[in-house]
């Protein structure tokens, strides 16, 4: 395809690692949920763990299963885990909004768009974010997503969800800070303004 085309995006960074650096960069999703209020996580009760695997492989949903089993066997009822599964987007959105906490993936290194969704919707996010794809997104993003998202793998998910239960405080930090990251990098005003100048550098 390089070939034939001026540029090319790439909406997840770890594919520039398969694309010819002088014709491609980083273009984040375009989200806006402008009827969809945040609502913040609770900070008390059962902590609500909601969980979309639209591939339970890819996500790697399983670890996220043997680790919240094994969790509540130690502290019986602490987390209530709904997968959603097969149902239409507006019974979807009723469900994350009772979320206290969202699990996107575990495995592939970077958030997808339900995500980002999440964050809008004012809840913390538990993504896998893997360190070598973080060279090609800008230096600010990337300080803003440190604070933004909760880095957990298969290997210390459970010890995540331990410090998760026990920092309901810091989930309200985390849920905060992805709000205002999302509506910041992930604004469809942002993401246009990329590929103006973008254009705008290839017609000059």
């Amino acid at each position: 395809m390089s070939r034939h085309v001026e540029h090319m995006w790439a909406l997840n960074p770890d594919l520039m690692h398969f694309l010819p650096a002088d014709k491609a960069s980083f273009l984040p999703y375009a989200i806006n949920m402008p009827n969809h209020a945040a609502q913040w996580p609770t900070t008390c009760g059962p902590l609500r763990v909601v969980h979309a695997p639209t591939n339970r492989d890819i996500k790697g949903t399983h670890y996220l299963l043997e680790a919240v089993e094994r969790l509540n066997a130690i502290r019986q009822g602490s987390i209530e885990l709904t997968l959603v599964e097969g149902i239409s987007n507006e019974q979807a959105l009723r469900v994350y909004r009772e979320a206290d906490l969202v699990v996107d993936q575990l495995l592939i290194g970077w958030y997808g768009g339900f995500a980002v969704e999440a964050m809008l919707l004012g809840k913390p996010v538990v993504v896998r974010i893997h360190e070598d794809v973080l060279k090609f997104i800008p230096y600010e993003m990337k300080r803003d997503l440190g604070e933004s998202v909760i880095n957990a793998n298969p290997y210390n998910l459970y010890d995540t969800l331990v410090q998760c239960l026990d920092n309901r405080t810091q989930l309200m930090t985390v849920a905060q800070a992805g709000y205002e990251y999302a509506r910041k990098w992930h604004s469809p005003k942002h993401v246009a303004s990329l590929t103006l100048e973008r254009y705008g550098a290839a017609l000059a």
